[in-house]
């Protein structure tokens, strides 16, 4: 996967243009400047010399004397100058470039194992939420079920060889095959006369 580049985050501010004119162009076209002037006004100065005592130089020291800095020469030295600057600052600033990227890849990878670590903890929680869910869902099933199956007929009471099992309700007895039971009979006295007839689970 390729990394992005440092203009896909944000908050990226892209680095300021360079001025083409800079303390080192200004100092350099001033030194030039300097000079030129300064062999101008030396030229003028040979010549009044020449003028006042023109057996006293020889004709080739005034023509040195009066030669001038061509202006291409200027312009090479200026454009070397320049070049020299320009070069030195871009090396400088592909060093600061080269940290900036290497920072904001150091960032990126620990912002990655944080969004991994928290998803994670995430999923985690989702999973043992849905598992505590349905274990309440198969508790309330199982109760549901149980609720729904009869009761188990209860072991005879013991009181005698002759009596029928003892259950909970007249319904259970009848659907075991057992009752009406009467008055004085011992099986009588499980269940509830409601209607007072003397019968039960008729």
């Amino acid at each position: 996967m390729s990394q992005p580049s440092l203009q896909d985050y944000p908050g990226y501010f892209p680095p300021a243009k360079t001025p083409w004119w800079n303390r080192t162009k200004a100092a350099v076209a001033a030194g030039l400047v300097g000079l030129f002037m300064g062999l101008l006004v030396s030229a003028g100065d040979g010549a009044t010399d020449v003028e006042e005592s023109p057996a006293a130089s020889p004709p080739s020291l005034v023509d040195t004397a009066t030669a001038t800095v061509p202006a291409s020469e200027v312009d090479a030295a200026v454009n070397e100058a320049v070049n020299e600057a320009v070069a030195h600052v871009t090396q400088k600033m592909k060093g600061k470039l080269e940290q900036v990227r290497a920072s904001a890849a150091d960032r990126l990878q620990r912002v990655r194992a944080k969004a991994q670590s928290a998803q994670t903890r995430a999923v985690d929680r989702a999973v043992a939420r849905t598992r505590a869910d349905e274990q309440r869902k198969a508790a309330r099933a199982v109760a549901n079920a149980l609720a729904s199956v009869p009761a188990a007929a209860p072991a005879p009471s013991g009181g005698g060889g002759g009596t029928d099992p003892r259950f909970d309700y007249c319904y259970n007895a009848q659907d075991a095959g057992y009752g009406p039971y009467y008055a004085g009979d011992t099986e009588y006295g499980w269940y509830d006369d409601a209607d007072g007839d003397g019968v039960v689970c008729e």
